[in-house]
């Protein structure tokens, strides 16, 4: 679905952005991704982790292109359903792998053991990797967006 699409089917508004409220999504993103290292928890908890930065890293290039989710329950697949449109297609396939992702995690509100530690190392990694893209991104597209600390 394009952003048009997503636009005129009421699911996104077209909303401003400022460099500090990117830097707060940022700091949030960083916070995920540290937690996704904490000594002693589950595999599950990693890759929750590992999609909450992936799911605000969507966040983040959404806002920068001057819109956000109507609504809050949705907001996180709006955002990764947007991805391909907001860093273009070649970040397509990422955002695939999120949508899927986003069903991981809910089947992990309902029973243990869901993620192998093998997909969430790879969650973990593609959080990173993607949070340098989309500052890049930032820097290239956005430059008067980029937070003073990045």
């Amino acid at each position: 679905m394009s952003m048009e699409n997503l636009q005129a089917n009421v699911a996104l508004k077209q909303n401003s952005v400022s460099a500090s409220e990117l830097q707060q999504l940022l700091e949030v993103v960083d916070r995920e991704i540290a937690d996704c290292h904490v000594t002693g928890i589950s595999w599950d908890a990693r890759f929750r982790h590992a999609y909450g930065a992936t799911s605000q890293l969507c966040m983040v290039a959404l806002r920068a292109k001057g819109f956000r989710p109507r609504e809050w329950e949705r907001a996180h697949e709006l955002c990764i359903q947007s991805l391909r449109h907001t860093l273009g297609n070649a970040f397509a396939e990422i955002g695939d792998r999120l949508l899927r992702c986003s069903g991981i995690v809910e089947a992990m509100y309902e029973r243990v053991g869901v993620v192998s530690a093998q997909d969430a190392r790879e969650l973990v990694e593609t959080a990173k990797k993607l949070r340098i893209d989309v500052v890049a991104w930032l820097k290239s597209n956005h430059a008067d967006l980029v937070p003073a600390n990045i």
